[in-house]
């Protein structure tokens, strides 16, 4: 399986009898903890009239994923952006800091689009990536979850088709999933009990994850169905790996990292985003400030 993904993620599910992904080889490079500082993380409101409502929803998950940390929102000076300000104790790089702050979250797994499904929806995959890089490259304030939320009537893809970005090594422009027709097979954080710090067979710092006791049953049709095929595992709007299913099975997981290993508080950072309550704006990053505690 190919090095791809969130933070260069590595991503690989097992289970008592064996693995769903497979790949990557040799062993990790072991990560530098960054040591505790102050970090002041200032972050511009790229949403466009983000009511009230939505940014005390933004401070809300922010306190939630920095709970160390003063979250404020600061006044706007007229004709610039509102801006909200992290000031806390942190002892994670600049990276996990930037993604912490700034990702959206969400967990989601989704096939990847085939002929079958263009069939079905009677379209052409590489003219509806061709749409969607038109739209992308039309304004460097676009994002594939704007291009997402259209209705085909306003130009969007079918219901069913939704575009995701690719990890940076895997090569650029939005690549085309599907969505599942059975409610009961689409899995997101909401079909996870929990996201948690552990370690892999080596010993390295990786986050763990849960499958819903509920959700086991649909989880094993569901990878029995679709084994031998390609799946995209997201993390908010980012594709973190495009691994194949290579066996069914019921629960269970990790996400690892590729070439060089997560630290411990990048696996905290991690656990955090994908806990946390999502933010329904966007933000990103002006600046970080760090100084001595």
């Amino acid at each position: 399986m190919e090095r791809t993904g969130f933070i260069h993620v590595l991503i690989s599910i097992f289970t008592a009898i064996g693995s769903l992904f497979t790949g990557g080889s040799g062993a990790p490079k072991q990560v530098v903890e960054p040591a505790a500082q102050v970090a002041v993380l200032s972050l511009d409101v790229r949403s466009h009239g983000a009511t009230n409502q939505e940014l005390d929803a933004a401070i809300a998950a922010l306190e939630a994923r920095f709970p160390a940390a003063q979250v404020t929102l600061q006044d706007a000076v007229p004709g610039t952006k509102r801006r909200i300000v992290i000031d806390g104790a942190q002892d994670s790089g600049d990276a996990s800091l930037t993604g912490l702050a700034t990702k959206p979250g969400g967990f989601r797994l989704l096939m990847m689009a085939t002929q079958e499904d263009a069939l079905e929806l009677s379209v052409d995959l590489a003219d509806e990536k061709a749409r969607a890089v038109d739209f992308l490259a039309a304004s460097e304030l676009l994002t594939i979850d704007d291009y997402n939320r259209l209705t085909p009537e306003g130009g969007g893809s079918p219901n069913r088709l939704v575009f995701a970005m690719p990890p940076q090594e895997a090569g650029s422009g939005p690549v085309a999933l599907c969505s599942e027709l059975q409610e009961k097979w689409q899995f997101d954080q909401d079909a996870m009990t929990r996201f948690f710090p552990t370690h892999d067979r080596g010993g390295y710092p990786v986050v763990g994850f849960e499958v819903a006791p509920d959700r086991q049953d649909d989880f094993e049709a569901f990878t029995k169905h679709h084994e031998g095929e390609q799946m995209a595992i997201l993390v908010g709007s980012e594709i973190a790996t495009m691994p194949y299913i290579s066996s069914p099975l019921r629960a269970g997981g990790i996400i690892t990292s590729g070439s060089s290993s997560f630290s411990q508080q990048a696996v905290a950072a991690l656990c955090s985003l994908l806990s946390g309550p999502k933010l329904a704006i966007q933000l990103s990053l002006r600046s970080i400030e760090r100084r001595d505690p």
